[in-house]
């Protein structure tokens, strides 16, 4: 799968999602709530459990990658950040709408792979997509595997997504029979698209808890923008999930064996960028 180009950089006006994307809801603030007139319950805060891990520190570390743009300040913060998080296990334990999210994607994937796409869409209600064109088939999967939600949590998982499927559309041709050759994917092409997903989803919760870190730098946004292609670009490289022998394509990632698959490689991911 490609990857951002981290000696660039996105440039000013860039658009951060395709045009056939359905837009991410926006990450509201802790203290958002709905209209008090209208019925219904208040929009629920941020649910990432926060560790009593050193946040000073970690949000320190990316303001020093922010000035410097070292390789080795940018190997700190990601340190720094897992740490704050509780380490592997916790920022894993506290991913749940990223692990939740990873498993409808992945499971999506498979059984396009090995029962076929038409049955697929058929089983997601998606009927009315087949054949269309394919900016419009991945825009209604997204919305059915990720849907938008009232918490930031589901909004970085959304996020990681549709920018995983953006890149995918990007490898598949632009007739309206392309979605077909989702079904050609092998063992290896589905899980790497896992792990670019959970690589994603990390990078979109790491900037969304400590990306403020950065807006608040008198820096300009096409320095912004490189820095967070840079960072992306690093998690990607760092995280390699070990799929060892487990049958991805004929398994269910919805629970038993196939959610404790999930489950490990998220730890693995965050394991991998702290010890880098």
């Amino acid at each position: 799968m490609g990857t951002s180009n981290s000696n660039e950089g996105p440039q000013r006006g860039t658009p951060l999602l395709p045009s056939w994307a359905p837009s991410p809801e926006p990450f509201p603030p802790p203290d958002d709530k709905k209209d008090p007139k209208k019925k219904g319950p208040p929009v629920a805060p941020l649910t990432i459990p926060r560790q009593t891990g050193d946040w000073g520190r970690a949000r320190a570390d990316l303001s020093r990658y922010a000035n410097d743009g070292r390789q080795g300040s940018l190997r700190q913060a990601t340190r720094s950040y897992v740490r704050a998080s509780g380490g592997a296990g916790g920022a894993r334990a506290s991913a749940i709408a990223g692990r939740s999210t990873v498993s409808r994607f992945g499971s999506f994937l498979s059984s396009a792979v090995t029962r076929g796409v038409q049955r697929t869409l058929h089983d997601l209600g998606l009927d009315a997509v087949v054949g269309e064109p394919l900016e419009i088939v991945f825009a209604a999967i997204a919305d059915k595997i990720a849907p938008s939600g009232a918490l930031n949590e589901e909004a970085i998982a959304r996020k990681a997504v549709l920018d995983t499927m953006a890149d995918l559309l990007d490898e598949l041709s632009g007739s309206k029979q392309a979605i077909e050759q989702l079904e050609s994917l092998d063992k290896k092409s589905v899980e790497g698209l896992i792990t670019k997903c959970v690589s994603a989803y990390v990078f979109e919760r790491w900037l969304h808890e400590l990306g403020l870190v950065l807006e608040k730098k008198v820096i300009s946004e096409t320095k912004i923008l490189k820095l967070e292609s840079s960072i992306k670009s690093f998690i990607e490289s760092a995280v390699k999930c070990d799929f060892q022998k487990f049958d991805i394509l004929h398994s269910d990632l919805m629970s038993g064996a196939g959610r404790r698959l999930i489950d490990r490689i998220f730890e693995e991911a965050y394991s991998a960028l702290e010890s880098v």
